[in-house]
């Protein structure tokens, strides 16, 4: 998906001042009598309601060229009452920027001005006879976002700023809301992702990874679901710049909100001396030594450990690894090598059980060897531990 800026154009005058001609006249084209547009300060949330004889409302605010602006429009009604949004146009523009916004759905839609202008919102109801609420909120680039819930962050230009490392427990409510997330990169990096739902549905929420070029999101990775079965994911870095991380809900409409909780992992990380953690991904493996045994757990396939022993060209290694489970079951092993930012297999995978595995290592290379632990099963379930020692 390719996200473009979307260029906002003025609303016709008519619309915007008392002085339009022919003030009685009616069809689905014609404007109203009198209609001043208000006026909205930026960053500060305005919430307004169409009364039942009103069709439409008009807002207005400078821009000035040196900014972007992201033009939030949240539908506060409960009901299947749906808004109609015509950012920088209106029905009789010819082309608008229009959206419809159902209950209780937020829109979110971005403004580079090429200048300095006015930023013309125009909000419509689809039925009359009844009221409609509603909130209208223009961000520019000094938003702050609150320290607890990183609101607002609807939009990838107000996405909530990260640094790598942090663990971010968050909530959304349904599929069409997002939640973005920024954090800066440098070409060489390798960024990655662990993710996973708090939600008790059980269904699949959504993550999507960008990067910006010229005010345009490029994907780097496209529309991927996770749910309370941590996913992983690595993001080589090849540019400088943002990276930004989309979040969306399981539901198509808003439900109770559901959590997710995230961390971005960099190139370095600090390992807790007992647990070994972090070591989701094979660069920020716990480093281990050779004539030293360590002990952990791990707790599905898809939840790996990883460690690293720097080796040299010409070492021979001994390796024996057994689980401490008592279900019996097989967990997993494999060794990799690192080729540019790939991380290569030199085996098979071999599994082990409480009665454990041996495997002798010829090394022709230096650098750092890796190792990568799994459990046995598909699914998170009870830790399942292991016990390993290089010779």
């Amino acid at each position: 998906m390719e996200f473009k800026p979307r260029k906002l154009f003025a609303l016709p005058t008519c619309l915007l001042l008392s002085a339009c001609g022919g003030g009685g006249s009616s069809g689905e084209n014609s404007s109203p009598d009198i209609l001043q547009a208000k006026s909205l300060s930026p960053n500060a949330p305005y919430e307004d309601t169409l009364q039942v004889d009103e069709r439409e409302a008009f807002y207005q605010t400078p821009a000035s060229a040196l900014n972007r602006y992201v033009v939030e429009i949240q539908n506060l009604e409960q009901s299947s009452k749906t808004l109609k949004s015509e950012i920088g146009g209106s029905k009789n523009s010819g082309a608008p920027s229009s959206t419809l916004i159902s209950a209780l759905m937020i829109e979110a839609l971005g403004y580079i001005p090429n200048e300095n202008e006015s930023l013309d919102i125009a909000v419509s109801k689809l039925a009359s006879g009844s009221t409609y609420n509603y909130k209208v909120t223009v961000y520019s680039n000094d938003v702050e976002h609150d320290e607890t819930t990183l609101e607002p962050n609807s939009h990838p230009w107000i996405a909530a700023p990260i640094g790598l490392g942090s663990k971010i427990h968050n909530y959304t409510s349904a599929s069409d809301q997002v939640d973005w997330y920024t954090t800066p990169v440098n070409a060489g990096d390798l960024i990655g992702l662990e993710i996973q739902s708090d939600s008790l549905s059980g269904l699949s929420m959504g993550f999507e990874i960008d990067k910006e070029v010229d005010g345009s999101l490029f994907p780097l990775v496209n529309g991927k679901g996770f749910t309370g079965s941590a996913a992983f994911q690595i993001i080589p870095i090849d540019y400088d710049g943002a990276l930004y991380i989309k979040v969306n809900g399981a539901f198509r409409v808003p439900s109770d909100p559901e959590g997710y909780t995230f961390t971005l992992f960099g190139n370095t990380v600090t390992h807790d001396e007992f647990t070994f953690e972090p070591n989701s991904f094979p660069w920020i493996g716990y480093p281990v030594q050779v004539g030293a045994t360590y002990s952990s757990q791990t707790s599905g396939t898809d939840q790996a450990d990883w460690y690293t022993l720097d080796v040299q060209d010409g070492d021979s290694l001994d390796f024996e690894v057994r689980s401490t489970n008592l279900s019996g079951v097989s967990m997993g092993y494999r060794f990799y090598k690192k080729v540019g930012n790939e991380f290569v297999p030199l085996s098979s995978g071999s599994g082990f059980t409480g009665s454990g595995k041996s495997e002798s290592i010829s090394i022709d290379f230096n650098g750092t060897l890796y190792l990568r632990i799994v459990g046995a099963f598909d699914v998170p379930s009870s830790p399942e531990g292991y016990t390993f020692t290089f010779r």
